[in-house]
């Protein structure tokens, strides 16, 4: 890897740009402004809801013949005092957002540089992906698209393989509510945590998840459990957050529906994003798979992802849409890395890409 390259990573993980922070989501978009500028490239800082998106260009205009769309913000660190230093043991570097999705935008950066006075070539940086981007969707609703082509730089695939279609979201809150008294005495109140429990587990019962990436089919999963305040108090109420990833729009309506009538118990819609499905057929995506047989001597394979990505809002644009990133691994854990020439070996195929497209 560069060593500019290294440094600007180090210098973004510093400011630990947690979603929940747009204070230091901002300060990366502001250096990574500066970055750009430096090189020669069109730069503008967007303020869209609460926190502000770097629009960068090699020609200044709004609707590039190709558009690339990384992520700045990250998820938070497990162990902030080691996860936000970055570690390079030579063939991995680790650390906190390093691969999702900070080496994908300085790599994104990089092929503007390259792409300067060549190509009409454009990036969104997105502020807030981690929790559903509706920043970039603001963007869209700003003017900023493209003609040709995006290519959403995110997850870790490497030049082995690309994305084109991925599941929807759907986040709900499922909350019990009882009665409070002492805990001496629980026939006397309404417990909110037995109450939640047994809802649970109605639904549990009643749900089929997969067991592998190829059956694709709708996922849950509970991912937070919440209630109580004391040893000895039997708890009003009781809440679990529930993270459903579902294939097919009309689950956006009809899981929560679902949901409510199995368990019997209150359910909060607290967001939720529609599937991104895409065609591996057209000629852009075909373009991707042989550039990327040329710098990797292999033919790519084209799959579908379980996680989400911004592709979410920019299909909206009408033009074909393409997930590719870094080659890595450990994205949300504790074991967060890239491989250390995964920059300098991606650069390459957008560049390409673009000046073909």
């Amino acid at each position: 890897m560069k060593k500019e390259h290294l440094d600007l990573l180090r210098e973004f993980i510093s400011y630990r740009p947690v979603s929940a922070d747009p204070a230091a989501v901002d300060r990366v978009q502001t250096r990574m402004k500066e970055f750009l500028e430096a090189n020669g490239i069109v730069c503008k800082l967007e303020k869209v809801e609460d926190r502000h998106l770097l629009f960068a260009s090699t020609t200044g205009n709004k609707q590039p013949d190709i558009l690339f769309n990384p992520h700045v913000d990250v998820v938070p660190a497990t162990d902030p005092d080691e996860q936000y230093v970055v570690v390079d043991k030579g063939d991995k570097i680790y650390a906190r957002g390093i691969a999702d999705d900070l080496s994908n935008a300085v790599c994104v950066a990089q092929t503007l540089i390259e792409l300067k006075g060549r190509v009409d070539a454009g990036a969104i940086f997105t502020g807030n992906e981690e929790v559903g981007g509706s920043t970039t969707d603001g963007m869209i609703k700003l003017g900023y698209g493209a003609k040709k082509m995006v290519v959403v730089a995110d997850g870790n695939s490497g030049l082995e393989r690309a994305m084109y279609a991925h599941k929807g979201v759907v986040i709900l809150k499922l909350i019990a509510r009882g009665r409070t008294g002492h805990s001496s005495r629980p026939w006397a109140f309404d417990n909110a945590i037995e109450k939640l429990i047994r809802g649970y587990m109605k639904l549990a019962e009643a749900w089929d998840n997969p067991t592998s990436v190829e059956d694709w089919r709708n996922t849950m999963a509970p991912c937070i459990i919440s209630g109580g305040q004391a040893v000895n108090q039997i708890p009003g109420e009781a809440s679990m957050i529930l993270n459903f990833r579902i294939v097919n729009a009309d689950d956006l309506e009809n899981i929560p529906k679902m949901v409510a009538e199995v368990t019997g118990l209150e359910v909060e819609f607290m967001r939720g994003c529609l599937p991104f499905n895409g065609d591996p057929q057209s000629p852009q995506l075909r373009l991707l798979a042989e550039v990327m047989v040329e710098e990797s001597g292999k033919i790519p394979e084209f799959q579908r992802m379980t996680g989400a990505t911004d592709a979410r809002h920019l299909q909206k644009l009408g033009v074909p849409v393409a997930i590719i990133g870094c080659r890595g691994t450990g994205g949300h854990s504790e074991c967060e890395y890239i491989e250390s020439d995964a920059i300098d070996r991606m650069v390459p195929v957008f560049v390409k890409l673009a000046t073909r497209l």
